[in-house]
Order: C-alpha cells, then sequence, then structure tokens
C-alpha cells in the first residue's frame, strides 16, 4: 500500500471518528435541552394522568385516550394507501412475541379521519420505540402496541406515494413542488410524533421517543468502517515489514 493512499485512509478514519463524536454529541445536547425545557404541569385531564402514574396502556379506557385542543390531519391528497409492508400489532412491547395482528402488504388503508391518538397518531408508552394505537383498519377500535419503526416506515411509504402521484398527475399541494425538497421537508416525523410534542409542550409527559438515542446503527456502521481501515492499515504494515525482512541482506 503506497504512502500517500496510507494518508488518505488516516485522513478518513480520522473523519469517521469526528463524526462518531459529533453525532454522540449532538444527542447528548438536544436530550439534556428537550429535559431541562420539560415542565411537569400541576394539572391534569383525561388521557394525560395516567402518564403519571404509569398504568400499563393496556389497561386505559378510550377516555383515556382523548386530548382535547388538537386536531391532525394527513398533508396529503392521497387518502387511499396500499401498504408496501406488513404492520405487525402486538398486545405487549415485545418484538419476539406473536403478533396479535396482521395488516398485509398490499392492503389498502385510509391515512386519514383519524384523531390523535388513534390510527397512525399513535400515543407514546414508556418503552422507548413502541407505540400504542388502533389499526389502520375502519370500524377497529381496539388499540395495539406497534413497532415506532413500521409506523416510520409507513409514513415514509406513503409520503413517497404520495408526493410521486401528485408529481406525475400535476394535481394536488405537492404538485408545484420540488419532488427531493417535498421528501426532504416531509412531515412525516412530526406527524408521528404528534401525541409526544402535544404532551411534552403541555407539561403532561416527556415521551422517551423524543430523546435521540446516544448510539444507532449509522454510529454502528460508521464504527465498523474505522475498524475496517485499521485492519487494513495493520495488515499492509505487517506485510511492508515482511518484504523487508525478506528484502534486507544478511549478514554474515
Amino acid at each position: 500500500m503506497k504512502l500517500p493512499f496510507k494518508r488518505f485512509l488516516y485522513a478518513v478514519s480520522i473523519l469517521l471518528m469526528a463524526c462518531v463524536c459529533y453525532r454522540i454529541f449532538f444527542a447528548l445536547q438536544h436530550n439534556s435541552k428537550i429535559k431541562t425545557e420539560f415542565r411537569l404541569s400541576s394539572s391534569f385531564t383525561g388521557g394525560t394522568d395516567h402518564y403519571q402514574a404509569n398504568t400499563p396502556m393496556e389497561e386505559l379506557g378510550d377516555s383515556d385516550f382523548h386530548f382535547p385542543g388538537l386536531n391532525v390531519a394527513a398533508a396529503s391528497s392521497v387518502r387511499a394507501f396500499r401498504l408496501r409492508s406488513d404492520l405487525h400489532y402486538y398486545d405487549t412491547p415485545n418484538r419476539f412475541s406473536k403478533p396479535s395482528l396482521t395488516l398485509k402488504a398490499g392492503t389498502v388503508c385510509v391515512m386519514d379521519g383519524y384523531s390523535l391518538g388513534q390510527g397512525p397518531y399513535s400515543c407514546p408508552t414508556y418503552t422507548r420505540g413502541w407505540r400504542y394505537t388502533t389499526p389502520l383498519l375502519p370500524l377497529h377500535s381496539e388499540r395495539y402496541y406497534i413497532p415506532l419503526s413500521e409506523l416510520e416506515r409507513l409514513y415514509s411509504d406513503y409520503y413517497w406515494d404520495a408526493y410521486w402521484s401528485c408529481w406525475r398527475t400535476g394535481k394536488g399541494q405537492f404538485s408545484q413542488m420540488n419532488l427531493l425538497e417535498a421528501i426532504k421537508n416531509s412531515p412525516s416525523n412530526r406527524e408521528v410524533l404528534a401525541c409526544d410534542t402535544y404532551l411534552y409542550g403541555m407539561g403532561y409527559y416527556l415521551s422517551p421517543d423524543l430523546l435521540l438515542p446516544l448510539w444507532d446503527g449509522w454510529d454502528t456502521l460508521l464504527s465498523m468502517a474505522i475498524l475496517s481501515i485499521g485492519i487494513s492499515l495493520f495488515l499492509s504494515r505487517r506485510h511492508t515489514r515482511r518484504i523487508n525482512d525478506q528484502t534486507k541482506p544478511k549478514e554474515r
């Protein structure tokens, strides 16, 4: 391995380590700000006091999921949506348990017409990464746990379809927008955590899903890249030493 290329790899590894450190620092700063600015309300209403009592979500009634003063609506004119992947609903926040309900890919769902705490506008739970909501089915009021990652994927697929449809047909509120800019500014994340933001702003509950993880898949990927570069440089150095030893004149 030539010296200029080695220097390049050293520079890349330092840059990657800086990225990992920055991501961790940013998450720490964000979480600290979120926690510091949260002010617990002294008065609670229906649909909020159970968070302070840590009442299990499955023991709550419909009145506990009434969030007054906030209406939500899907941001796209495309109401019907065909699922691209399965949605799994559970009785407990545990991926190793068997799903109680599965909406198969290809199922046609309607994304609007729900109030906060229903359908795509899920409630936060006490476990990070798990939501509590009703399925995306008409007249289905029973509530289940669903992984946050599946709802995020649902919104991502939904808005992609909405933007592409408006871009192709020239109809809808996104028809005059640049497609990439529209996707970049997608409100999907805001809608996934709409209930969390509401509870936080009212001083009722600090959802664990509003906090950033200190380590995620991107950090793991960057660390693996750094490790691979380190191993490559180490093996290259050993190989260079071996060649030097073989070419070095033997002493008599």
